[in-house]
């Protein structure tokens, strides 16, 4: 069953996970399933009433293909409803867009990944050696790799090399998108209490023992 993807205009997030899917080759059913799924502002920053409509979306479409059944009137009303909430988004990111001395400072001494201290005269220095893109520049100076996986540099590191390289940033393209998973040791795992209400809460089921 194909199901309607929210309408356009596409945040840069969601050009990000179309990126990064396209590039793992995934089906456009599953890109428009994964796409879909994605509720409230995790989807793009739109304000309160479209993140609404993005989880009224989300909540039905996924109801409907449980049940098997087609996309309803509501579906595509609400749609509608959340592509008028939307109007006006685009103009305001141009309009008040940072300058480009902020997006991709000139200082060399300048940090651009906070949590690795990489800076940006080391970006450039990469970029101008011929680095392909952001991924490849992780391995090679670990901007990206830090606590808050990207987050905060990953729009100046896809700046820094479009700039530097002269290729449009959708060409330069930003870090592959990882899942938030740490590593827990087996001990703490056992060290979990096994009170009825603890495996309730993890598992979502009661113990019979």
């Amino acid at each position: 069953m194909t199901l309607p993807v929210l309408d356009a205009p596409i945040s840069p997030l969601r050009q990000r996970l179309i990126d990064d899917m396209n590039m793992r080759r995934f089906s456009l059913e599953t890109q428009r399933n994964y796409l879909r799924d994605i509720a409230g502002n995790g989807n793009g920053i739109g304000g309160a009433v479209v993140a609404e409509f993005d989880g009224r979306i989300a909540g039905l479409a996924a109801g409907l293909e449980v049940l098997g059944k087609a996309p309803s009137e509501d579906l595509r009303r609400y749609s509608r409803l959340r592509q008028k909430a939307q109007r006006g988004r685009t103009f305001i990111d141009l309009l008040y867009q940072p300058a480009l001395s902020f997006r991709a400072p000139a200082e060399g001494d300048v940090i651009a990944c906070r949590c690795e201290e990489v800076s940006v005269g080391a970006i450039r220095a990469a970029a101008v050696s011929g680095v392909a893109g952001p991924n490849q520049l992780k391995t090679m100076l670990r901007c990206g790799m830090g606590p808050c996986q990207g987050r905060m540099c990953a729009a100046t590191v896809a700046e820094l090399l479009a700039d530097t390289q002269h290729r449009p940033q959708a060409e330069v393209g930003t870090y592959r998108l990882r899942p938030p998973i740490k590593p827990v040791p087996l001990s703490e795992i056992a060290a979990l209490p096994h009170t009825p209400e603890a495996v309730y809460a993890v598992t979502g089921t009661h113990s019979e023992h």
